[in-house]
């Protein structure tokens, strides 16, 4: 799978690293931003967790 952001620009040899989880473009490292997402906690534990977001998204994130 190839990076949605790099198609556009008429790039098409860069490999997606996964995917939007607010919008679900497939997304490469270079158009990729990973941030702490809300804690869940399990059993009393609470296990950090993260969110990868696009370009477009990344400026849109809200705590949830």
């Amino acid at each position: 799978m190839t990076c949605y952001e790099c198609t556009q620009a008429g790039r098409d040899d860069s490999a997606a690293i996964g995917m939007c989880s607010l919008c679900g473009l497939a997304v490469c490292a270079d158009h990729a931003t990973i941030t702490p997402a809300p804690g869940k906690r399990v059993i009393g534990l609470v296990v950090v967790t993260r969110r990868l977001a696009c370009t477009t998204c990344c400026g849109t994130q809200t705590a949830a």
